[in-house]
């Protein structure tokens, strides 16, 4: 399970990004500031983030 603060929510549903690198960096830097995830989390949650930012 993974715990999300809720201006982190919010930051992540109002970006522009759209691209699977783009969320890839933005995943990569959430870890630096703190979040915890394995690779398997990590991946799923890129692609559903590309999956919700796509055709926008």
């Amino acid at each position: 399970m993974i715990a999300i603060d809720v201006r982190a929510v919010d930051c992540v549903t109002n970006a522009s990004y759209t691209t699977q690198a783009e969320w890839e960096s933005i995943v990569r830097r959430m870890e630096t500031k703190g979040l915890e995830v394995d690779d398997v989390q990590r991946t799923a949650t890129i692609d559903y983030l590309v999956s919700q930012s796509a055709g926008e």
